[in-house]
């Protein structure tokens, strides 16, 4: 996974351009703030580059090409896609050069239309020329920044000069008889995910009716346990074996509990959060 970085030093926030926008997914709605204040340094490009140069056996020019004209010359939307640019419109067509790329006429790009990206196109293929180093060190920074400072973003030279590619090694579990490789610490996703599973595997689960009520409720206990292990573990982001140590304090008892498919309840999440905290 591939993570921004923060500025490092903050604007006083009546100098910003920061604000809320609502998304609306279904039953629920989320803020979100947009603007040039939300910006952070862009690390996918320093990733994809560095990942390239380590594993790849084709030069970059070829590897791209298939993106660079699907940019160029477009593409047709798929129903996936305009379902994602109906949920994100109050962000894409915040900006005029948005706008441009998922409004060109004046109404949101539906399934079926042409999406074209003429913009980033020639920007990717001047980096893979010139080398990623000209997005963080050279003329492209200086624009960005130039832009962010003149327009209330936040991020300086010193913001993308500073960034750095971290290679760290996958968290790998077990599930079922299969091993699986995730997102490592500072991630919390990948932890989370290993505890979610951890909870589930000492569950009769195939025996529950796939979407039935007692399949849906352990389901649902795990995902509410998870999400109140989730305020132990980000305090403890950097600590150096917070992987294991925070999967280790996961192993339930579950192992004497009745299956729900025989008619046992599944535990509240505090009572669950007491026995993976080591409470109970």
């Amino acid at each position: 996974m591939i993570f921004c970085q923060t500025p490092r030093r903050k604007r006083p926030a009546r100098e910003l351009e920061f604000y809320p926008v609502e998304i609306h997914f279904g039953g629920e709605t989320q803020s979100f703030h947009v603007g040039l204040g939300s910006v952070a340094v862009p690390g996918n490009l320093a990733g994809v580059f560095a990942v390239q140069e380590q594993l790849g056996r084709l030069p970059l020019s070829v590897v791209a090409e298939p993106a660079l004209q699907c940019a160029e010359q477009g593409f047709q939307v798929t129903n996936y896609q305009s379902f994602c640019f109906r949920l994100l419109e109050p962000i894409l067509l915040a900006k005029a050069e948005s706008r441009a790329i998922y409004a060109p006429k004046g109404q949101r790009l539906q399934a079926g239309d042409t999406c074209v990206m003429k913009d980033f196109a020639a920007s990717l293929r001047y980096l893979i020329e010139a080398g990623v180093e000209e997005f963080y060190h050279g003329e492209m920074a200086r624009r960005l920044v130039a832009d962010c400072q003149a327009q209330g973003g936040q991020l300086t030279r010193e913001d993308l000069a500073n960034y750095r590619v971290i290679i760290r090694k996958p968290l790998k579990f077990s599930y079922q008889h299969h091993q699986l490789l995730t997102n490592p610490p500072p991630s919390s996703g990948g932890t989370l995910m290993a505890f979610s599973l951890q909870l589930l595997k000492v569950i009769a689960l195939r025996e529950c009716s796939w979407g039935s009520a007692s399949h849906l409720n352990v389901l649902a206990e795990v995902m509410r346990l998870t999400n109140q292990a989730r305020k132990h573990y980000d305090g403890r982001l950097y600590q150096g074996d917070i992987g294991d140590t925070f999967l280790s304090e996961s192993s339930l008892q579950w192992g004497q509990q009745r299956s729900p498919t025989n008619g046992a309840v599944p535990p509240t999440s505090a009572s669950l959060m007491e026995r993976v905290m080591g409470r109970a």
